[in-house]
């Protein structure tokens, strides 16, 4: 018997997710526990694995369209098996698009995948059949009343160049035209310019979530910078001599970055005032310190979180930050693991870039920006010397922290990465 591949619900906010890849294709054969397909919802993505073996018999969502919780996605059984079809008729005329509760459309599953092959919405169309469902008569009708059965952007560009779209030959299925034809046929009459040529792409929702709460953190958060640098001399010294230790124990190499975590949740366990979250109405002021890291992803930044980092010695943190960003870039993160961080480093040090300023994860009272290490002329005493030099910007709200504590907070960070070994004893 068929089984359905659901939208799995990842936190207890969850409603929907939206589909990013397919990994497989109807007919393929898959066994348990292999990717199917991948999710982004507006705090992670994640790659969704089969419960069972046997042949993908159905794909019910394409990439973008977002599925409700619980809801099927594709169903997976044995060759040749037949699906119920009003069960496969539920979940089509449910699916809402986008993000938001969405208006309830019905449409014949032939209607939706015609639909989605001409690159027409269904939203478009005026239904004929049995309680003005959509059938795939209806969307034959749009796609022929519809000059030149062209995608938007197609059109878009005819109109902008003034080009008949009859006279332009279709490229995509069923000889839809695309916007590549539109810029092939301007470039073969001498009127493209494929300097001026662009490419539109929508934003994924992890991107959309990004730009949401960065642009939320600046235009509500007031953000005070201190910068100083930290002499790295001690510190590579100590981390090369407990590295076997490190690799022998976890198996992973201790980076300098564990160490700065290790450094910056000690210095936010003796300031009590840096270790909180604010609603702009409200503080709360943490027992323990979670301490967030930023991980770079391909499709955008995630923020697991290390709790109780104040009570872990260098190496379960390095361990755990490890293991959290191997989950992040796989797409393994919960939800769970990303919320509830009091304060956040962010790390770009391996790209080669000095020094950065961070911009402030809400609701977190601030951030640690932590740049490469780089051999600069100091004094020592009365010597000039070449000593590896590490900048450290942080970012504070400065409706819960006064300059005075944050340089103290600074300083107290500097101090331990420069006596390293008081973080490991």
């Amino acid at each position: 018997m068929a089984e359905a591949i659901n939208m799995p619900k990842l936190g207890l906010q969850m409603t929907s997710g939206t589909i990013t890849t397919w990994y497989v294709k109807e007919g393929d054969l898959v066994a348990k526990g292999d990717p199917v397909f991948a999710i982004e919802t507006d705090k992670l993505s994640s790659d969704v694995e089969a419960t069972s073996g046997g042949t993908i018999l159905r794909i019910l969502a394409q990439p973008g369209e977002t599925v409700e919780i619980t809801k099927p996605c594709c169903y997976v059984g044995e060759a040749g098996e037949t699906l119920d079809a009003e069960a496969v008729e539920e979940v089509s005329e449910e699916m809402p698009a986008g993000g938001e509760p969405a208006k309830r459309v019905f449409c014949t599953p032939y209607g939706r995948k015609l639909a989605r092959e001409y690159g027409i919405s269904v939203e478009e169309l005026k239904g004929t059949g049995p309680g003005g469902r959509i059938v795939a008569a209806d969307v034959e009708a749009w796609r022929v009343s519809n000059q030149g059965q062209a995608t938007h952007r197609a059109r878009k560009l005819a109109q902008d160049y003034q080009i008949e779209l009859p006279s332009v030959p279709g490229s995509g299925p069923r000889g839809r035209i695309q916007s590549e034809d539109i810029q092939r046929s301007l470039a073969e009459s001498g009127r493209g310019d494929k300097e001026e040529e662009t490419v539109v792409k929508d934003m994924s929702s992890m991107r959309k979530t990004i730009g949401r709460r960065l642009s939320e953190s600046k235009q509500t958060i007031p953000h005070v910078y201190f910068k100083d640098e930290a002499d790295m001399t001690s510190l590579m010294n100590v981390r090369s001599k407990f590295q076997e230790a490190a690799v022998g124990r976890n198996g992973n190499k201790l980076s300098v970055n564990d160490i700065v975590l290790k450094a910056a949740a000690v210095a936010l366990s003796e300031f009590e005032e840096l270790n909180a979250q604010t609603d702009g109405a409200t503080i709360t002021y943490f027992k323990h310190v979670n301490l967030g890291v930023a991980v770079s992803v391909p499709d955008g930044l995630v923020v697991p979180v290390i709790r109780r980092a104040d009570e872990k010695s260098v190496a379960d943190i390095s361990r755990e930050a490890y293991l959290l960003a191997k989950k992040a870039r796989s797409k393994k993160l919960m939800p769970e693991e990303i919320t509830g961080g009091t304060f956040t480093i962010s790390n770009l040090g391996s790209s080669g870039l000095e020094c950065f300023q961070a911009i402030i994860n809400p609701p977190e009272s601030g951030i640690l920006a932590v740049g490469s290490i780089r051999r600069k002329p100091v004094a020592v005493g009365d010597e000039i010397q070449i000593r590896p030099m590490m900048a450290l910007t942080g970012s504070f709200d400065h409706r819960l922290i006064d300059g005075a504590l944050a340089a103290r907070f600074m300083v107290r960070v500097k101090e331990l990465l420069e006596n390293p070994l008081t973080l490991f004893f």
